[in-house]
């Protein structure tokens, strides 16, 4: 028998071939179909059970099922050592001697006053447990804690306060700190008393109490002469948070958490504090912080204060927290109230005319032009920033003060016109009585961010009938236009806060600066000439009234603060702000003007 042809097989064979063949190709669908219902049903009952409803869900609910991420990797452990920086060195390490800027930010890693103030001034507890005033404000109660400690194990005690406050009021003291203590009077009825007797009344001096203490078993048997020379300033022994464990010149200091600390042992075992370089290294300008070098290759520090010139090169790595905060200094615009330019009506008049946003960002562009600033686009960055008044935000003395002023150009001409102004030749200065509204604004030279802020002032109160030109003069024109007889129509100046601000100097009539013998100015800073019988009668309550009834003091403020945009005695252009950098899983650090390491005993690793 032959084969059958390639290809072909008997007629029965290949029927039965394609009858089977034909079945498979008719099922398939439907088997698909099934499998398809099956898959859907699983992956709606996972959305039911687990997702959040619709394509969203049912794409995260399969994903999740039959591919789960990975499981994330562990968080590195913190580091054994935290590094800060600082831009400077310190002179030395005795508080009470070295003013400078390095050695006041240690004092608080080193040392306990009496109280402890945090970044905006609030007085906190620290060796005193309580104080208290007597009915005339002179005579200061501290009762101190029995637990605190020197760093070499001795006791702290009532004698140590004592022994500094009473060698900072000696006329033999030989820091520039002796000079605000003169006066000043301690004793100890007991071990765990202080009694702080004080030249004039003070309301407020438990923020003047946050001064370091020293050691008297130290230093009691060294002559004043020989402090400076003292081992003391290099080898400190204080009751702060941190112990000295050593100082690299020019490099660093190392210090521990003392864990006999009486506010609890700090949470970072070693703080190294790294003395790294602002700005000025470039030539840009006086530093105000670190610059961003100091945070780049094998001598990086981890945090610190950073220059205003360095924050656009740092604010988006994601390896740090930039914190932007309120600063110590403030730009002002006085009007002399000995002339027109202070009448009520024009310097009421000028405070409603001015757009502080744009005074301000006019001074910036100019900051960020010299490289001084992050460029002007970046808002978030801004160097200058707007408030309500001349109290600082966030202190006690910023009760009651609400958000920078808006401008109403209607209303300052609506106060113009209140006071006699009319319109003279058109486009020209209003004038009464033949005479026309012209001021000077007055601005020291060397200052391209001040003279761009004045320039727009100018600007502006042209536009509500005020011919005003600014008048660049050196510093020392400049200087003299503060002092009698006071020779300006408007000054834009810079004022500095500090803790506890008695704006009685400023502010109060009977502060107006004279001329003593030898030309010697005396009084307070009173250089606009205020004569305010309302603002007297607060700022004399205020004077008379202790921090320890807070509740009052704050019912005060409030009154000032009102009447102070009221009266438009100043107006208070835009305030420095303060930059902080550091890693965001390092929880505490809570930065201000007044201080950056008041807390560190709470720092600590998230």
């Amino acid at each position: 028998m032959s084969a059958p042809p390639p290809g072909r097989g008997d007629a029965g064979t290949d029927g039965r071939t394609r009858v089977a063949r034909s079945r498979r190709q008719r099922g398939r669908p439907w088997m698909l179909i099934l499998a398809a219902l099956i898959v859907v049903g699983m992956a709606m009952a996972m959305v039911v059970h687990v997702g959040p409803p619709g394509l969203a869900g049912f794409y995260e609910a399969v994903r999740d099922r039959w591919w789960p991420p990975p499981e994330p990797e562990p968080e590195p452990p913190p580091p054994a050592v935290y590094v800060e920086g600082l831009a400077g060195e310190p002179g030395g390490l005795n508080p009470l001697l070295w003013p400078d800027a390095p050695t006041q930010h240690l004092a608080a890693l080193l040392f306990s006053g009496l109280t402890r103030l945090d970044g905006y001034g609030h007085v906190l507890p620290d060796l005193a447990l309580s104080w208290e005033a007597a009915d005339d404000r002179r005579t200061w109660t501290f009762r101190l804690r029995s637990d605190a400690v020197w760093h070499d194990g001795q006791s702290v005690t009532a004698r140590d306060v004592t022994f500094t406050i009473n060698s900072l009021a000696s006329a033999d003291f030989p820091g520039d700190l002796g000079g605000e203590w003169r006066g000043f009077r301690a004793t100890y009825p007991d071990d765990m008393t202080v009694v702080v007797e004080l030249p004039v009344a003070d309301a407020a001096f438990p923020v003047k109490a946050a001064v370091p203490v020293l050691p008297r078993h130290l230093l009691s048997g060294v002559a004043f002469r020989l402090w400076y020379e003292h081992g003391f300033n290099r080898s400190p022994v204080g009751s702060g948070p941190f112990v000295l464990a050593g100082w690299e010149d020019g490099q660093e200091l190392t210090m521990t958490a003392n864990r006999s600390h009486h506010l609890g042992a700090p949470l970072l075992e070693t703080l190294i504090v790294r003395f790294g370089a602002g700005p000025e290294a470039a030539g840009v300008g006086m530093a105000m912080g670190l610059g961003a070098m100091a945070f780049e290759g094998a001598a990086a520090v981890s945090g610190g204060v950073v220059d205003p010139a360095a924050v656009a090169g740092l604010a988006d790595r994601r390896d740090l927290a930039l914190q932007r905060v309120p600063g110590e200094v403030a730009a002002v615009l006085v009007a002399n109230q000995r002339r027109v330019a202070g009448e009520d009506a024009v310097r009421r008049a000028i405070a409603a005319a001015l757009d502080l946003a744009a005074v301000a960002q006019a001074a910036q562009v100019e900051l960020a032009a010299a490289g001084l600033a992050a460029p002007a686009a970046r808002v978030d960055l801004a160097p200058l920033l707007l408030v309500g008044g001349l109290a600082l935000p966030g202190s006690p003395e910023a009760a009651g003060q609400g958000e920078a002023p808006a401008a109403d150009p209607d209303r300052a001409r609506q106060l113009l016109a209140e006071g006699g102004w009319r319109a003279g030749s058109p486009g020209g200065a209003l004038a009464r009585d033949g005479e026309a509204l012209r001021l000077e604004l007055l601005l020291p030279e060397g200052r391209p961010d001040l003279a761009a802020a004045g320039t727009e002032i100018c600007r502006q109160l042209s536009a509500i009938g005020i011919e005003a030109a600014a008048k660049i003069v050196p510093g020392a024109s400049y200087l003299a236009a503060w002092a009698p007889p006071f020779d300006f129509d408007l000054l834009l100046l810079e004022l500095a806060s500090a803790p506890g601000d008695d704006l009685r100097e400023l502010l109060q009539s009977g502060q107006v600066p004279v001329r003593g013998p030898q030309g010697v100015l005396r009084g307070g800073a009173n250089i606009a000439g205020v004569a305010d019988q309302e603002l007297d009668a607060l700022l004399a309550d205020l004077a008379v009234t202790p921090l320890t009834e807070a509740d009052q003091r704050a019912l005060l403020h409030q009154a000032i603060s009102v009447r102070l945009a009221e009266r438009a005695h100043l107006v208070v252009l835009w305030r420095e702000a303060l930059f902080y950098a550091g890693p965001p899983r390092l929880a505490g650090p809570a930065p201000g003007p007044f201080g950056v390491y008041w807390n560190t005993h709470l720092w600590h690793w998230r």
